[in-house]
């Protein structure tokens, strides 16, 4: 009989199998516990990558009303811009849809300039949460999202900008949540808008 030649630990299984298994461990581990900010392109500077004009094409009319900004920023040179001409339906962005559970903090600046929420309109950055099916998820207190920031007509004079101001709130998330989605939308309202550096961590 010829003899076993492959290399072996001490415990008598071959480096290959815990190479193997080692590799998969870590795979498994990076994808349900990622590090750093979660959300891609949360500082704008790629234009054009991961966000999008929320809801059917041409609905926002992107080239008008939703801009990759560069006339402010709050760090860096981009942003992502709401110009909202007249008070109308829901207008925004979302961001893609990124690995998200736990316990997270989130981080988002906004900018306004003459920002005018009618009675019943807001601005809002807000979460929308995901099972392991893709499935949305309620939340609470909100039934459909988690509010990073929300500003109505109570917060704002319409005749006033504001600097860039951080709104920063930490989420415990339930535990069937996977993964998260962010939506940047006004509401009957008018004004622009700007928003950077987002970071849930």
């Amino acid at each position: 009989m010829m003899p076993d030649r492959r290399r072996r630990c001490a415990g008598g299984i071959p480096w290959a199998v815990l190479i193997l298994v080692g590799f998969a461990q870590n795979e498994f581990a990076a994808e349900a516990s990622p590090v750093g900010n979660l959300v891609p392109n949360g500082g704008f500077e790629t234009e054009g990558e991961g966000w999008r004009p929320l809801g059917k094409a041409g609905d926002a009319e992107p080239g008008k009303q939703l801009l990759w900004a560069k006339d402010e920023a709050h760090a860096g040179a981009r942003s992502i811009k709401l110009f909202l001409p007249e008070p109308a339906g829901t207008v925004g962005w979302t961001s893609p849809t990124f690995l998200c559970r736990g316990r997270v903090r989130c981080t988002v600046w906004l900018k306004t300039s003459r920002l005018h929420p009618l009675p019943t309109g807001w601005l809002v950055v807000r979460m929308i949460a995901f099972d392991e099916h893709g499935t949305r998820l309620k939340a609470r207190p909100n039934p459909w999202s988690h509010d990073l920031a929300f500003v109505t007509e109570k917060d704002m004079s319409p005749q006033e900008d504001t600097d860039w101001t951080a709104y920063r709130t930490e989420i415990a998330l339930d535990e069937s949540v996977r993964r998260a989605q962010l939506e940047f939308c006004a509401n009957k309202a008018t004004g622009i808008a700007w928003l950077d550096d987002v970071e849930v961590a």
